[in-house]
């Protein structure tokens, strides 16, 4: 999980994001792909800028690398399992 995290802070610094922005910027993506699971990843940065992250562009690898921190719990009601199938209906977890 370490080498996880620790890749995502590189991926997100490399791409312009300050190291103390980082912990507050995955909770958004959080929170806002539990409120609309339906969103694709496009559209989720669109959301994303929308809060006011403006400086950074969420690509699916990134957006996979924060899958890949949380905790299987949420993954779950995500509808994203650890298998790497997903039974939700959500756009991006295609």
């Amino acid at each position: 999980m370490k080498q996880l995290i620790r890749a995502l802070m590189m991926r997100l610094a490399g791409k312009g994001m300050e190291v103390r922005d980082i912990p507050a910027y995955i909770g958004n993506v959080a929170n806002t792909i539990v409120a609309h699971p339906n969103l694709g990843i496009e559209e989720l940065d669109g959301y994303l800028h929308n809060l006011g992250w403006k400086n950074v562009e969420l690509d699916h690898y990134t957006f996979m690398l924060i899958l890949a921190t949380f905790e299987p719990e949420l993954l779950d009601d995500l509808g994203y399992r650890s298998d790497g199938n997903c039974s939700s209906t959500s756009s991006w977890a295609r």
